[in-house]
């Protein structure tokens, strides 16, 4: 019942789409305006040919790679999108499976320092965000939370979650700047403190990384003589972000840990052969790391994204039993109890039972959607308490946004030139033509069958 049907279908070749005559937006061209009547589909897995296909006419947009970007960043024909998602490096710190891998490696390799928080805080900390994305791909940005700038809380209001109060709070704390803010103080504002992060304090990283080195050996994790050795996964080796990302953590690290207890004790290696199952690998303890991965969509409804970062199924590091960690809230000058996923629960609209910590008794919360300003208000407020307890973990660590660039064909026209979140520039619906097919391929064939995109 869409406006459009599948005609054919190859696994990992082609497919094609065309109009679908009995869906009724057809019927009212003023509302539903598509001009385009087919549209096929491609797999290419290779950039250099997508490019190669676009410059000859035979795509309409193309996604530029970070090679592409001294060429073509300037393009009038390049237009940036601003993604709602954050990807990030995360990790697994399960002790029971890597005090197993760590015997299985053999003598004198470490694997359970990762454990340590004050390990993985030291890794955040050491992390140039803003030289990885250089080095990986130039149209994102450094992501400093766990949920992006277009992320919506109040869409009946536009509020925007990460301009309130409450999720900028979140930000300030996670980054250790929340009594740093206000009169007399480093920043004035809250805005000024978060404007001022970078992720990167290789001073602060360094002594982060001694801690660790400190308790690991205080509780008997790491010995003289050990080398920690982290295994990073990756879906392939053939992806210019992974192949480039992976160098950078290796070179970065290593060169982090200089002048620290670690220094000549930490190694990296690679498993480029995971696909589609990288989040299972780390869940399952054989990989140690992963970067650039995170969940995309719930523009709308960040309440319901939470179960990505709470629910065993879909957590990377699962080693974190939400249904028995507590957590405690503030609501209303009274302290409340439960346990993590209770919270997320109650925030989707179940009853679920707390405890007042002052007087122990029992109280029924529930904080469903509501167009109540007040009760939405609220509702925010444990969402930005939940973001919280998820970050101070460290095992998911933001790390880039979901931005994205691509070169418009000349082909094709968009309904604006400006982005308007969240519909793009118009979409397939708006979507208009310069040319038919026939006057394309003419005019491409005019141009000596290469166009100039530059």
């Amino acid at each position: 019942w869409g406006p459009y049907v599948l005609e054919t279908f190859q696994s990992d070749k082609i497919y094609t789409l065309v109009r679908n005559e009995k869906w009724f937006g057809f019927n009212e061209p003023e509302r539903f305006p598509y001009q385009t009547t087919k549209i096929q589909c491609d797999f290419v897995s290779e950039p250099a040919t997508r490019l190669e296909m676009f410059l000859n006419g035979q795509l309409d947009t193309y996604g530029l790679q970070r090679d592409d970007m001294e060429t073509y960043a300037k393009s009038e024909y390049t237009y940036y999108n601003e993604g709602d998602s954050v990807f990030a490096m995360v990790f697994n710190p399960n002790l029971e499976a890597m005090t197993a891998n760590q015997a299985a490696a053999g003598e004198n390799i470490n694997k359970t320092i990762l454990t340590v928080k004050d390990f993985r805080v030291a890794m955040s900390l050491a992390m140039n965000r803003q030289e990885f994305v250089l080095a990986t791909s130039p149209v994102n940005a450094p992501a400093f939370a766990l949920y992006g700038s277009q992320i919506v809380a109040n869409p009946e209001e536009g509020i925007f979650y990460r301009n309130t109060e409450e999720a900028q709070k979140v930000v300030v704390r996670f980054w250790g700047l929340e009594e740093e803010i206000g009169e007399g103080k480093l920043y004035a504002t809250v805005e000024d403190a978060i404007d001022s992060i970078s992720g990167y304090n290789l001073e602060m990283a360094r002594e982060y990384f001694d801690k660790a080195y400190d308790e690991a050996m205080s509780l008997g994790l790491m010995k003289e003589g050990d080398v920690v050795s982290i295994m990073v996964g990756t879906p392939n080796n053939t992806s210019a972000f992974y192949n480039n990302g992976y160098d950078y953590i290796v070179n970065n690290y290593t060169e982090a840990v200089k002048g620290t207890k670690l220094e000549g004790k930490l190694e990296f290696s690679r498993d480029a052969t995971l696909g589609n199952g990288f989040a299972d690998a780390l869940r399952t303890n054989k990989v140690d790391m992963l970067f650039g991965v995170g969940w995309t969509g719930s523009t709308f409804d960040p309440y319901g994204l939470m179960e990505a970062y709470v629910k065993e199924s879909y957590q990377y590091d699962s080693a974190w039993n939400t249904q028995e960690a507590i957590m405690e809230m503030e609501l209303d000058g009274v302290k409340y109890s439960g346990t993590v996923y209770d919270w997320y629960l109650a925030m989707s609209g179940e009853t679920k039972a707390f405890t007042n910590v002052d007087t122990k008794e029992s109280v029924n919360l529930n904080f469903a959607y509501s167009t109540d300003s007040e009760k939405t208000a609220r509702r925010i407020y444990v969402l930005s308490q939940m973001e919280d307890r998820v970050l101070q973990n460290y095992n998911f660590i933001p790390l880039m946004n979901a931005s994205s660039a691509n070169l418009k064909g000349m082909q094709i026209k968009y309904y604006t030139e400006d982005e308007m979140f969240p519909m793009g520039r118009g979409g397939l619906r708006f979507q208009t033509y310069n040319y038919n097919d026939a006057e394309w391929d003419a005019f491409v064939a005019e141009q000596g069958g290469t166009l100039n995109y530059k």
